[in-house]
């Protein structure tokens, strides 16, 4: 499950309320329609996948697809603290996700995926970075609304990879 921001006890108290680091097990946005977007991203991805059997792969890349789209539309230095925002919160839950990192601006998307894959198999991190992309889209939800999330990463063309060898 993704996270949602918890508040600080002490602070709200005195009226502030500040997030925490701690936070509830619930999916962010509680939208069902942003879970169901992550579904119908990674399905696609897991079309356009050579091998049907490697969920994480399709994951990472729908994760990839959404990044690049955000690109686009709130520029590389705001998908790529997006896409840190959602690992942060996501390895909150999955430990196994310390091993994933944001690429620099000159290298975007997730690296070392690879590497946690072969360490702590293909089942447990499809899960994790479902939740990566889950919490991403539930931040552009609540930042753009789910309406608007959802025509960027879904509606953009796809041009990285499809065209590939074409001349």
């Amino acid at each position: 499950m993704c996270r949602r921001f918890g508040f600080d006890d002490g602070a709200a108290s005195a009226g502030i309320r500040v997030p925490h680091e701690r936070a509830t097990t619930e999916v962010m946005s509680n939208a069902p329609g942003i879970r169901e977007l992550t579904r119908r991203l990674i399905a696609r991805a897991t079309e356009r996948n050579n091998d049907p059997n490697s969920a994480p792969a399709a994951v990472h890349a729908a994760c990839e697809r959404a990044y690049i789209e955000l690109t686009r539309w709130v520029g590389p230095t705001g998908s790529r603290e997006l896409l840190r925002r959602s690992l942060a919160q996501a390895q909150l839950e999955h430990g196994l996700l310390k091993g994933i990192r944001v690429g620099e601006l000159s290298e975007p998307g997730l690296n070392g995926v690879a590497e946690v894959i072969e360490s702590e198999g293909p089942s447990p991190v499809a899960s994790a970075l479902e939740d990566v992309l889950e919490t991403l889209l539930g931040l552009l939800g609540r930042l753009i609304g789910n309406e608007l999330a959802a025509r960027i990463v879904e509606n953009a063309p796809h041009q990285s990879g499809e065209n590939e060898g074409e001349t």
